[in-house]
């Protein structure tokens, strides 16, 4: 079975060169166009050998021509969900397709490694990989709310799990 992984929120693709070392192939997501355009330039080669797709999409748990995402400044906290009401004047709207996760599986292959950071978005997608029942050798998601430990504890696919505080 090939080695992917899933990259779901690839930001500039900091994470890429160790994923492009531990795996065949990568799919990155990425719905900032500025974002993959920096990936693509830095990656050149590896998307030329098919080691590295990326998608410049949202992504989802449902498939949709088009939907909104909201960019922030800081390229790291744009998001899907409209953002709170207090801090909407520091995002600037776009539309972009969204893709819905079980398809990109269907479309490149099972994963072997998932990670999610989707601001304010990850318990939603890691929840539809469980319901569609997928089973990555690894997954990790950023637990910003309860949502996500909860998730993973009801999970019966898992045996082991380990917390990392992060900055």
């Amino acid at each position: 079975m090939k080695k992917i992984i899933y990259d779901l929120g690839a930001s500039r693709g900091e994470n890429l060169p160790y994923y492009l070392m531990k795996s065949e192939l990568v799919i990155a997501v990425e719905a900032n166009k500025e974002c993959c355009d920096f990936i693509r330039k830095k990656f050149q080669k590896e998307i030329s050998e098919r080691k590295l797709i990326i998608e410049n999409c949202i992504i989802s748990e449902t498939n949709a021509i088009s939907d909104n995402f909201y960019l922030n400044e800081n390229y790291l906290l744009s998001q899907y969900p409209l953002p709170k009401e207090n801090k909407l004047t520091e995002f600037k709207k776009i539309n972009l397709e969204k893709k819905d996760i079980g398809n990109l599986f269907s479309t490149y292959g099972q994963p072997y490694y998932v990670k999610i950071d989707l601001e304010e978005y990850d318990d939603v997608i890691l929840k539809r990989i469980f319901d569609l029942k997928i089973k990555p050798n690894y997954i990790s998601a950023e637990a910003i709310n309860d949502n996500v430990i909860t998730l993973f504890l009801k999970n019966i696919n898992y045996n082991s799990f380990k917390l990392v505080e992060g900055n």
